[in-house]
C-alpha cells in the first residue's frame, strides 16, 4: 500500500493543549480525536503522530490515548501510523501504554522492545531523524528491510536480481509480502511492475 492521504497530528498542540501528558482523562480526549479522524477517512491513510512535546508523559496516558487506534490500525491494511518521539522516556511510555492496552495482564518490565517482539506487535517509531522498526523479524526480513531502506525505492524484480545468489525468488517474494503485512515496507500496489517503497520516504517532511 502506498498511502494517498497523510495527516500529521501534534498531540499537544492539536488536542490536549498542555505538555504534561499524565492524566488518563487527557488520553481519552486523544482517543476520541483519533477515532473520529479514522472514521471520517475513506482513503488509504498514513497518520504521523507527534508526541515529541509531551513532557512529562506516562504510560497510562498513552494507553488511553493510542491503544484503541493502534488496535484498529493494526487490523486495517489501508491505514498505518508512525509515532514521533524525541526521548527514550517518551518511547518507553508509548510502548508500555500500547502493551498494557493490548494485554491488560501485562506485567511491566524494563525489557520493553523484547516484550514488543514477544507480543508480536509491529510498531514504527521515528526518533532523532531515524526510523525504528519494532517487532518480530527473521534474518531474511532484516536483510530485505535493510536493502529497501538503503535504496528508498526499488522494483521487486531488481530485488530478485540483487538476492539471486542468497535467496530463491519464491522465498524473497514471500519475505517481501510479510514485511508489507507488517507495514515495514510499502509498495505502489502494481502487481506487474511493483515498486517497493521505504517508510523512510514518508518521514522526510515530518522529522
Amino acid at each position: 500500500m502506498n498511502f494517498i492521504n497523510e495527516i500529521e497530528i501534534n498531540i499537544v498542540k492539536d488536542i490536549i493543549l498542555v505538555a504534561d501528558a499524565l492524566a488518563p482523562r487527557l488520553g481519552i480526549e486523544v482517543d476520541t480525536f483519533l477515532i473520529n479522524t479514522l472514521n471520517l477517512n475513506d482513503k488509504p491513510l498514513l497518520l504521523h503522530l507527534n508526541v515529541r512535546n509531551t513532557n512529562p508523559i506516562d504510560y497510562l496516558f498513552t494507553k488511553n490515548a493510542f491503544g484503541n487506534a493502534f488496535k484498529i490500525i493494526s487490523n486495517d491494511d489501508k491505514t498505518d501510523v508512525i509515532y514521533y518521539v524525541e526521548t527514550d522516556n517518551q518511547k518507553w511510555h508509548l510502548l508500555k501504554g500500547l502493551l498494557t492496552y493490548i494485554n491488560p495482564e501485562y506485567i511491566l518490565s524494563d525489557w520493553i522492545e523484547e516484550e514488543i517482539q514477544i507480543a508480536n506487535l509491529s510498531i514504527k517509531i521515528c526518533k532523532n531523524l531515524d526510523i525504528i522498526f519494532l517487532g518480530q523479524l527473521t534474518d531474511n526480513e532484516k536483510r530485505v528491510l535493510k536493502e529497501v531502506n538503503s535504496k528508498m525505492e526499488i522494483g521487486t524484480y531488481d530485488m530478485i536480481e540483487l538476492f539471486k545468489s542468497e535467496m530463491e525468488a519464491h522465498l524473497l517474494t514471500s519475505t517481501i509480502e510479510t514485511l508489507k503485512q507488517k507495514k515495514f515496507i510499502y509498495s505502489n500496489g502494481d502487481k506487474v511492475s511493483e515498486t517497493l517503497i521505504s517508510v523512510k520516504n514518508k518521514i522526510k517532511n515530518y522529522v
